[in-house]
């Protein structure tokens, strides 16, 4: 062979040459034999485990003029379509390629040629690369000509996405699964490969380049052609571990493993120290940011299933670290870890900076696991309901020891709450509102620059408690703001006090609108309490205008109150058209309301109170317990 890019030289050119496809190689050659195959295939698997090499071979072995499945050669000199078909220059093996031929006149083009006969071979294969990428109108066209072709033809599909293929393909074709090769199969592998090419590697950089191929053929291949060409350029000298890991900007597990000894032990500095010298060693981010969670998962299944057995992805010395370092981590403390990794991995596609990404992270990690190795005091006001305390005594208006991590915060109570005690205390705290458009977040406030207002839809803006249960204790994971909190139910009593000309809404009751509303306001408020057959308007859009334009200095405080719901949340503008009508579920009278500026209508006046009210009769067919307003 002539081709001196690796991957390609050393195409298996027969079923026997496929890594870790022995069990499918063989399946497919029986019904060879048995003249029984099928009238498509279906190549599945990772990319670079020879879906397309396993394509040509069956159209190889479907055409070849010996007993291709025996192994028997073509002789030299004797023409067969062979050649032809593994360098895809055959006439009657059509490629194609439906990352860019996605579309349905594109499938027309294929059946209409599917009706003629092969020109030379015995078949006439239509091989199908990257086969999800077609349209759905493309899998309908191509659906009858699958099922039942012309017994010249046959289909060969190959995907790396089996789960957007359409079931009505599916059922058409006979699977095959391509699974990812093991580390130890590469290895054998790229050791032959390496001998041949008269390569200088040692072992260790062999089982290195197999592991980060991730079970990928082709790849590992091309990351040994690499080690290979750095090699001649070094004038021959044998590329060792390290010298791959520079090559593909890889951290040296062990050092990992080192930083995490470091960062176990709140040592900031040493673990600083760490990063940089693997950042100077070209240490990329990302693949930094996995192998944590790869040494994570070590220390996990360490702490879970006991003593690690080396295999080909850990070395014992590593091995020998991780039993040492597991003894200074729990799982709490790898949940934490794990989830702060995922988030830093999302962080790097918005920060420039990858470096003071990094050094942020690692930062972070100390300030995690020092939750239970540094104490920080600060002033927590305390109140008692009664004279009688924990233990006893008296510590009214006492400090209490707490400690915030991130989104937690824990209190240290001087002694642990016996059964039937009970207490209360009072936390101080602030929410910095944000431009929930601008910068992202289910909760917040919108601009509206035309007549300078804003629309606040506040919600998870205040502590409360975490969630216990019997099976993991405690809920301790930190909210990011892309989901929510485990909730306990609770009892609510909020005071809101805004200016004058706004309209509030919440979760609960209002308590006083008398207080808050005008004399129309509250008889049309009072009105909506009955109004089972339509909406009734509190504040018309006409009103909700006049509105946008005082600016009141003056402020008003409406009261809620919620009993026995999982959150609290609010929303308050002066630009609120308010809408409410009531419902009768579950022998209960309910009130579905809207809120909107004029900016959502004519479409929010016409369908958003008839969407809560729907919402409200949909969810009751689940017998779940009601909330007693929703806000939109």
């Amino acid at each position: 062979m002539t081709n001196k890019i690796l991957a390609l030289k050393y195409r298996p050119q027969e079923f026997k040459d496929l890594i870790g496809q022995e069990v499918m190689a063989q399946t497919i050659t029986n019904a060879i034999k048995l003249n029984k195959t099928p009238n498509a295939y279906l190549l599945t698997g990772i990319r670079g485990v020879g879906k397309t090499t396993t394509a040509r071979l069956i159209a190889k072995a479907l055409n070849c003029t010996k007993d291709f499945t025996k192994g028997e050669k073509c002789k030299t000199g004797e023409y067969c379509h062979c050649a032809e078909i593994i360098s895809s220059n055959h006439m009657d093996i059509l490629e194609m390629d439906a990352a860019s031929k996605t579309g349905i006149d594109d499938v027309r083009e294929l059946i209409e040629n599917s009706k003629y006969s092969p020109t030379s071979a015995k078949f006439k294969i239509f091989i199908i690369d990257e086969v999800h990428m077609l349209s759905k109108q493309a899998f309908n066209g191509l659906l009858k000509t699958l099922e039942e072709p012309p017994p010249s033809l046959k289909f060969i599909l190959a995907t790396t996405e089996v789960r957007k293929i359409p079931v009505t393909i599916l059922s058409r074709c006979q699977r095959f699964d391509l699974k990812r090769v093991s580390v130890e199969q590469l290895c054998k592998h790229l050791k032959i490969i390496a001998d041949k090419e008269k390569g200088k590697i040692s072992e260790d950089a062999i089982k290195l380049i197999a592991r980060t191929s991730e079970g990928s053929v082709r790849d590992s291949i091309s990351l040994l052609d690499r080690a290979l060409i750095s090699q001649s350029i070094n004038e021959g000298k044998q590329i060792e571990e390290p010298d791959v890991r520079q090559m593909l900007g890889l951290a040296d597990k062990s050092k990992i493993i080192s930083l995490f000894k470091e960062v176990l032990t709140g040592n900031e500095k040493d673990a600083l120290k760490f990063l940089h010298e693997l950042i100077n060693d070209g240490l990329d981010a990302k693949n930094f940011l996995n192998d944590i969670l790869e040494v994570l998962y070590l220390f996990s299944r360490r702490i879970s299933l006991g003593p690690i057995e080396k295999d080909m992805s850990i070395s014992e010395a590593e091995v020998q670290m991780v039993d040492q370092y597991s003894k200074n981590i729990d799982m709490q403390d790898i949940g934490l870890f794990w989830q702060l990794t995922i988030k830093t991995i999302d962080d790097l596609r918005i920060v420039g900076n990858e470096n003071l990404t990094l050094e942020m992270y690692i930062m972070q990690l100390v300030h995690l696991k020092n939750i239970d190795s540094r104490k920080e005091t600060q002033t927590l006001e305390t109140n008692h309901q009664s004279e009688e305390n924990l233990i006893g005594k008296k510590i009214d208006n006492k400090p209490l020891d707490y400690f915030i991590n991130q989104t937690m915060m824990r209190i240290d109570l001087p002694e642990p709450l016996k059964t039937g005690q009970s207490f209360s205390f009072k936390v101080k705290w602030n929410y910095n509102i944000n431009n929930r458009l601008e910068d992202r977040g289910r909760s917040g406030y919108e601009t509206f620059p035309s007549d300078d207002n804003r629309a606040y839809t506040i919600a998870q803006f205040f502590p409360r408690m975490c969630v216990y249960n019997d099976v993991e204790g405690w809920q301790n994971y930190q909210f990011w703001g892309n989901g929510e909190f485990a909730l306990e139910f609770g009892d609510y009593e909020v005071d809101i006090t805004v200016p004058s000309d706004h309209i509030v809404e919440a979760t609960g009751t209002l308590q006083n609108p008398k207080e808050v509303l005008t004399r129309e306001e509250y008889k049309r408020f009072k009105d909506a309490q009955t109004s089972y057959d339509k909406p009734v308007f509190i504040v018309t859009q006409e009103e909700a205008e006049i509105k946008e334009t005082q600016f009141s200095e003056k402020t008003s405080t409406w009261k809620f109150i919620a009993k026995n719901v999982r959150d609290f949340g609010f929303a308050s503008s002066r630009k609120f058209i308010w809408e409410r009508q009531a419902i009768k579920l579950g022998g209960k009278n309910i009130i579905a309301v809207s809120l909107y500026p004029k900016e959502g209508n004519p479409l929010w006046q016409e369908y958003s109170t008839k969407a809560v009210l729907q919402t409200l009769e949909t969810v009751s067919y689940t017998h779940l317990t009601l909330p007693t307003k929703r806000i939109v």
